[in-house]
């Protein structure tokens, strides 16, 4: 019996925690498993908030929205951090050198770069020494790799999109709006014009 995450090299090796720091985790694998926590994190926030919202409402359902998003997040930083040491690992470097990439993570779009750079550093060939070679990866970690970047572009796109999509709209029902009042006033001042000459 085979273990997919078992590497070929070391049949008997136990396998890896994917929440322990130690190990490594390839480029393919480091992009998979940060978009299941991405999604996992944004899921239970979605059902979480809208049962909040519901039960709640008002200024308390807001408060508690808020707390629920640190509460997820803080969680979900804190694996992020430990994919991002076994990362680091997968190039031979000591998990110190995660720590530009949690500051990078504080900064808006400077995040994405730094992910980005991590994501790219080819790893070790070989075993090396903080562990043996990734094993090889899934149709599935390929799949969830390339869906990451493909929902951060469409993130990004909607972004920019969709706040101008309603600038647009409320552009439009103005336009409308003078337009019905400028007939109205036209009818008036005719309607004036005639009654009282």
């Amino acid at each position: 019996m085979t273990d997919e995450h078992l590497s070929p090299q070391a049949p008997f090796q136990t396998r890896p925690s994917r929440i322990s720091p130690a190990g490594r985790l390839g480029r393919v694998r480091f992009l998979a498993y940060n978009m299941v926590l991405s999604l996992a994190m944004m899921a239970l926030m979605m059902i979480l908030g809208f049962i909040i919202s519901l039960v709640f409402g008002g200024e308390t359902g807001e408060f508690l929205n808020k707390l629920l998003i640190v509460i997820v997040m803080i969680p979900a930083m804190i694996i992020s951090v430990i994919f991002l040491i076994k990362r680091c690992h997968d190039f031979n470097a000591s998990g110190w050198w995660c720590i530009p990439g949690v500051i990078g993570a504080l900064i808006p779009l400077v995040n994405l770069i730094v992910f980005m750079v991590y994501a790219l550093i080819p790893g070790t060939v070989g075993d090396n020494r903080f562990g043996p070679a990734t094993p090889p990866n899934t149709a599935l970690h390929w799949v969830l790799a390339t869906l990451f970047p493909l929902v951060l572009v469409a993130g990004v796109l909607a972004a920019i999109a969709i706040p101008a999509y309603l600038d647009y709209t409320s552009r439009v029902m103005m336009g409308e709006a003078f337009t019905i009042v400028g007939d109205t006033k036209t009818a008036v001042v005719e309607f004036a014009a005639s009654a009282f000459l």
